[in-house]
């Protein structure tokens, strides 16, 4: 019998559309400093043509859906959105800061059977986590809506994002996961904003802080050093996988945003089959990028095209804040 990631992979290797993530709104009760939302005012599409979106991803094969924002409890159809992804036979995960969650709405969750309810905590330190979201008491409701998911053994995740003002902090985040038996991840990347904003990258590690914590956080991610091939594809993630923006338009994932069609005004399968740049970005190899493929750093580099074309203005170029991940990451590894 073929396992979940096996289906992901053939997928992948075929090029069939399995995995949407769906951007049900851009509105959020928490303003993290590092966000790349540049404005927190979309309340997203219709209930009407949410239906009619997730009609198309169940026509054209999509078995994965997550559902994201902004915070998607700030809509009030919320409950009634994921109650119809799940009727349609989705597998559903959620991202969210769960601050919004009520009983109610954990009881539903958990009636529902969804995948998962991801969350973010940024530290145990309950100074260090509101002054990362600008919300007094997030950390409490954080915590204590965690706990309540599990009461109705709704299937609860934590991430923390590792930023300059908490470099150290998701080891007892980690143990906090550990503890209470918890799926825990981690991420370190900071990104620029939507519109290209890059104010964000001002709250990427520092160069003292990756030297510090980059090796361990490599052995928590358990991170490999990758042999970057000339005709290995650049990102395997956008081979059978899209984002939808609040407004319905399509991109290959949520950090790359090159607009390849809209899901209310344009046909799915066509954008997916004939996008002209939706293919030239899936083609894009290794042996396409000049100036990393010169690099000595290109195999402790975890390349992003998307990061480069927010960051450098070209898919095909290199993205400053990997380079300099890849250049210390090659350091502590040589000296190691």
């Amino acid at each position: 019998m073929e396992s979940i990631n096996d289906i992901i992979f053939l997928t992948a290797k075929k090029r069939e559309l399995y995995s949407v993530v769906f951007e049900v709104t851009t509105l959020c009760n928490w303003r993290c400093k590092h966000c790349y939302i540049p404005e927190h005012i979309d309340k997203g599409l219709t209930l009407r043509q949410i239906k009619g979106a997730l009609d198309t991803f169940r026509r054209v094969g999509v078995f994965d859906l997550t559902l994201t924002g902004g915070e998607i409890f700030t809509r009030n159809d919320a409950l009634d959105i994921i109650t119809l992804a799940r009727k349609m036979g989705f597998n559903v995960r959620i991202y969210s800061n769960i601050s919004l969650v009520t009983e109610v709405i954990a009881k539903r969750l958990s009636e529902l059977y969804i995948s998962e309810i991801s969350c973010t905590l940024f530290s145990m330190d309950e100074s260090v986590h509101d002054d990362i979201t600008c919300v007094e008491g997030s950390y409490i409701k954080t915590i204590g809506n965690i706990i309540l998911l599990k009461k109705y053994n709704v299937p609860v995740s934590v991430k923390t994002i590792v930023t300059r003002l908490n470099p150290g902090d998701w080891r007892d985040v980690q143990k906090f996961c550990v503890d209470n038996n918890i799926p825990f991840r981690l991420d370190h990347d900071v990104f620029a904003m939507k519109n290209g904003n890059k104010s964000p990258l001002n709250y990427c590690m520092t160069d003292e802080q990756l030297r510090m914590e980059l090796l361990d956080l490599d052995k928590a991610r358990n991170l490999k050093t990758i042999n970057h091939n000339s005709e290995d594809y650049v990102c395997q993630g956008i081979q059978n996988a899209l984002f939808i923006s609040a407004n319905g338009d399509i991109y290959p994932c949520v950090k790359y945003l090159k607009k390849v069609g809209n899901i209310i005004t344009d046909d799915l399968s066509y954008i997916w089959e004939n996008s002209v740049e939706l293919n030239r970005i899936r083609d894009m190899k290794w042996k396409d990028l000049d100036e990393c493929m010169k690099c000595s750093y290109r195999n402790s580099c975890i390349h992003c095209p998307g990061t480069s074309l927010l960051e450098f203005g070209s898919d095909y170029g290199p993205s400053p804040t990997s380079c300099n991940k890849a250049k210390i990451r090659k350091e502590l590894r040589e000296t190691a």
